[in-house]
């Protein structure tokens, strides 16, 4: 079995990387509300009573999602037609964001802990430990609920969201500066 200064540590890293993972996704929420702000031609004061009036970062890409669907543009034909370049681009980073945001909404709202496995099978040496590691996972009560079961985030899963939330701060950054600026003239 692991040391108690083996264990320690992996605490330590695993609640730090917590910890900036969801503190990260602040960059993006302000990152939104700059296109909501550039989407509604407001003075910050005005875009900030509009945007942070909506409760929650989901609630809030739902938001920007509708606003930016307006200065997209229109179809030529009636029935239709091909989206544009910028709604496309805009399209998978949406889809992008909230999709890591379930993972983001996980590390924020669910139990984190100390999980220990055990083979569990009747030839096993009592007591015998073969994993000890930290992670996310759903609770007890909530799976009472009978819904899919979301998968355990151990270390490794919050390194890999991590990465993806800067990458996805950056795809964003980048098409509120060139796409939404051009949509914008």
């Amino acid at each position: 079995m692991a040391s108690s200064d083996t264990i320690a540590e992996k605490a330590t890293e695993f609640y730090s990387l917590v910890g900036v993972a969801v503190t990260d996704w602040a960059h993006i929420d302000q990152e939104l509300f700059r296109v909501c702000a550039d989407i509604l031609k407001s003075d910050g004061q005005h875009a900030a009573i509009v945007y942070y009036r909506t409760p929650t970062l989901s609630a809030r890409l739902t938001l920007i999602d509708e606003l930016i669907h307006t200065i997209f543009p229109k179809p030529i034909r009636k029935s239709g037609g091909h989206p544009s370049q910028s709604e496309k681009m805009w399209g998978k980073l949406h889809n992008d964001i909230d999709e890591e945001l379930s993972v983001r909404n996980q590390l924020a709202h669910s139990p984190s802990g100390l999980l220990i496995e055990s083979p569990g099978e009747a030839t096993a040496p009592p007591h015998w430990v073969t994993d000890v590691r930290y992670a996310s996972y759903m609770s007890a009560t909530e799976k009472l609920r009978g819904r899919d079961h979301r998968k355990e985030l151990k270390v490794g899963d919050v390194k890999d969201h991590l990465k993806k939330v800067k990458g996805l701060f950056i795809r964003l950054r980048n098409f509120r500066e060139s796409e939404l600026s051009k949509l914008l003239l």
